[in-house]
């Protein structure tokens, strides 16, 4: 089951697997508030949003299986929802750091083309156990790079904006869903001759 939390840990959870990033890297999977909550955040920082989430509507049915329960007897039903979303990488640095964010979004998109379709197309790591991968998830190409620079503050911030495509399904039971149904357990026929 794909959730976009799920998407975002895993994007962190590649980051961290993968060499290419300084261990120094600071990672968000929420939009921080540099000037409350999160004013103790330290940089460099990378930290992923979904900018954009939308339901992909162009499939016929939203029913594709069946469930069973122990005794192998139909149980309910197999529910999925497919999604198209649009995740942004935001890579924020300050002058006279280590690592420059140009630097940083060169790293970065290179760890992230690991997974892309247009690439090696490595499936995505399970955040909850690392050694797996995550099922679901049908896209995930990069793409645009955007400066992101703001001179208005003090120390000036640097960074850049990658953007991320990523197409995913979500599967429920009609057990999640919180629907039983019946179920036939002995039909008793009798046959007239």
């Amino acid at each position: 089951m794909v959730q976009p939390n799920t998407l975002l840990e895993s994007l962190v959870t590649t980051c961290r697997q993968f060499d290419a990033l300084p261990s120094q890297v600071t990672y968000a999977t929420v939009e921080l508030d540099g000037d409350g909550e999160h004013s103790d955040v330290s940089l460099p920082l990378i930290e992923f949003t979904v900018d954009d989430i939308e339901r992909n509507r162009r499939r016929n049915t939203d029913r594709v299986g069946v469930t069973y329960n122990d005794d192998g007897s139909e149980s309910g039903y197999i529910y999925a929802e497919w999604y198209d979303a649009r995740i942004v990488a935001s890579v924020e640095t300050v002058p006279q750091m280590d690592h420059t964010h140009r630097d940083l979004a060169e790293q970065l998109r290179k760890t992230l083309y690991r997974h892309d379709v247009h690439g090696p197309g490595l499936a995505l790591p399970d955040p909850q156990n690392p050694t797996e991968t995550i099922t679901g998830v049908s896209e995930f190409v990069t793409d645009t790079v955007t400066p992101a620079n703001d001179f208005g503050s003090s120390p000036t911030r640097r960074a850049q904006t990658i953007g991320i495509d990523v197409a995913f399904v979500h599967e429920y039971t009609s057990a999640d869903l919180g629907i039983a149904y019946d179920v036939l357990r002995n039909v008793d026929v009798e046959v007239n001759e």
